[in-house]
């Protein structure tokens, strides 16, 4: 099988290089530098961009049988409706003769801060400006020509994103007696190739640690744990959410690397 990844940064890169151990991967990169890298991990390399006017990628690089996409969805973008653009570009660039699957690495930040618990079946009727263009984006994946599967990832943890740096000594944060959402960068891997292996397209699909540790607790022994500052939380009644993961292990049976976030204080 031939896997493309639109997307090779923290996420796509060691996705990329996992997967070459079983096929034959190509990927994205915007400096030279990345190129050389991908070329050394024995990746395909395609220099792409992806902007809200259009894509620029050799039409070879969709040659594949599973497009996986990792752009990232970024706070700072000033308008919305670019990422939206980005993905209207990249499926209108595969060639009509191509029909790849797709998988969409999306987040659960599509969801409300409502102090419900989040399945993927729940139906979604309150949005920010942002989660709506996000759930937006994901419609137009799972409504388009292509056999797809939209993954949304909870709060990101693993190599260069260590929870116990989150916070640095802070002061005065919100919520802390709230449960968190996180993921494993592992886990996202894991759930990536489990739908690729045991055809889990068609669905959206929710990855999340199946423990979600108390705010205050968790960061507090985490920054212990890395030698930092323990932040300082407020015990206020702040909305939060609780985002489900488990459908992936009932219908699919994957196991979660990482079923709390706290394991990492003990596999590091």
């Amino acid at each position: 099988m031939r896997i493309s990844i639109f997307g090779c940064g923290w996420l796509g890169l060691p996705l990329a290089i996992q997967l070459t151990g079983r096929y034959a991967v190509k990927g994205t990169a915007r400096s030279s530098e990345l190129v050389t890298e991908l070329r050394q991990q024995g990746i395909t390399p395609f220099i792409a961009s992806a902007t809200d006017k259009r894509v620029d990628v050799d039409t070879a690089f969709f040659e594949c049988e599973c497009l996986i996409i990792t752009l990232p969805y970024r706070r700072q973008l000033e308008i919305n409706y670019y990422y939206l653009k980005q993905l209207q570009h990249i499926l209108t660039a595969i060639p009509d003769s191509l029909c790849p699957s797709i998988i969409f690495t999306s987040s659960t930040s599509v969801y409300p801060n409502d102090s419900q618990t989040w399945s993927e079946q729940k139906p979604i009727l309150s949005f920010t400006e942002r989660s709506k263009l996000l759930f937006e984006t994901e419609q137009l994946i799972m409504s388009s020509r292509f056999p797809s599967a939209v993954i949304r990832l909870a709060g990101l943890f693993g190599p260069n994103r260590f929870p116990g740096r989150f916070f640095n000594g802070q002061t005065d944060i919100k919520g802390g007696n709230n449960p968190i959402n996180l993921v494993h960068l592992d886990d996202c891997i894991g759930i990536i190739r489990h739908v690729i292996e045991h055809d889990g397209f068609g669905r959206i699909w929710n990855a999340c640690c199946p423990d979600h540790p108390i705010k205050k607790n968790f960061y507090h022994s985490a920054a212990i744990f890395s030698g930092q500052p323990a932040p300082q939380f407020c015990l206020d009644d702040a909305p939060y959410k609780v985002v489900d993961g488990s459908a992936i292990s009932n219908d699919l049976a994957y196991k979660y690397t990482f079923q709390s976030p706290a394991d990492i204080l003990v596999k590091s």
